[in-house]
């Protein structure tokens, strides 16, 4: 419906948008949403404005990391890093809001932190934020990973949470308390 529309009230990026809010609430049957989702996302990686793009990207986020596996949401992250570097027009500052705003969503609803840390294409995201928005990241990766009780042997996590440590350890200077 949405891709058939020739009203151009309304750009397209929000209305799909608007379907990506709807379909975090109430996702569809199991058995279509990746065929769903793909029909969609044919139509959104198109989107020429960098903003409306991450607006959309947003949604489809937190829809990807609620009701698929981390290869579906490394892949799409694939395409969000693309579109980014990509980008001529906007400054990147803009942007980060849109980033971080990814990032604590699909922490959020992360079913494997483990394994969402160990993927390709999400730490680069992180890498994209700002020093204070990989901060508020950093502090919201290590939460989680703290309330999990789990520990681990894996190298590459260890490294990792190392990092998330150090950007907070490097944010704190004599105002902070």
């Amino acid at each position: 419906l949405i891709k058939s529309s020739k009203d151009n009230l309304v750009p397209k990026a929000r209305l799909y948008r608007a379907l990506g809010v709807s379909l975090c609430k109430t996702p569809p049957p199991a058995n279509i949403r990746l065929s769903l989702l793909n029909e969609i996302w044919k139509t959104a990686t198109k989107v020429q404005d960098i903003k409306l793009y991450l607006e959309v990207s947003q949604v489809f986020v937190e829809y990807i990391a609620q009701n698929f596996s981390e290869r579906e949401l490394n892949i799409f992250l694939k395409d969000v890093i693309k579109h980014v570097k990509k980008n001529k027009e906007v400054p990147f500052e803009q942007l980060h809001h849109y980033l971080e705003g990814m990032v604590q969503k699909i922490i959020h609803n992360s079913k494997d932190l483990f394994k969402i840390v160990a993927m390709a294409n999400f730490l680069p995201i992180v890498d994209f934020l700002s020093k204070q928005d990989k901060v508020k990241v950093s502090k919201a990766l290590l939460s989680k990973f703290v309330n999990l009780q789990k520990s681990t042997a894996d190298p590459v996590i260890i490294h990792t949470l190392f990092d998330l440590a150090r950007n907070i350890h490097d944010s704190i200077d004599e105002l902070t308390y």
